[in-house]
């Protein structure tokens, strides 16, 4: 357990599924407060078993990754476009687009995690 000293606020994109509100459960769980923001409304559990607050936001507009960066240390991008891992013929026509909005998810939160002085971003492995 995390003592008051060591309490981070932490923004969790994707925060609305599977891992990310399994991730979200274990920040909290340590003492940390947990912003979790999605476009999609979470689906497993209630937002209040596993957050602090909830955000249900599109994270393509970059005033909205402003004005979530502010106050936050800590940054887990887990955020995609979860509309092409349906079937593979569909993830080979969409490449382009998904390629482009993932890029548009990391240099939205990167330029503004800067320009708000955020401690540390993580993005998913590639």
């Amino acid at each position: 357990m995390s003592t008051t000293h060591d309490k981070k606020r932490v923004l969790v994109t994707g925060g609305g599924g599977f891992i990310g509100g399994h991730l979200c459960k274990q920040l909290q769980d340590q003492g940390h407060h947990v912003i979790a923001a999605d476009i999609q409304l979470p689906e497993f559990r209630p937002p209040h078993t596993f957050c602090n607050e909830f955000v249900h936001v599109d994270l393509r507009d970059e005033a909205t990754c402003v004005a979530l960066c502010r106050d936050v240390h800590w940054i887990f991008h887990l955020a995609a476009d979860m509309g092409a891992v349906l079937a593979d013929s569909i993830v080979h026509t969409h490449s382009h687009t998904l390629l482009h909005l993932h890029a548009h998810f990391n240099w939205s939160l990167n330029k503004n995690s800067a320009r708000v002085d955020i401690l540390r971003v993580r993005n998913t492995p590639q």
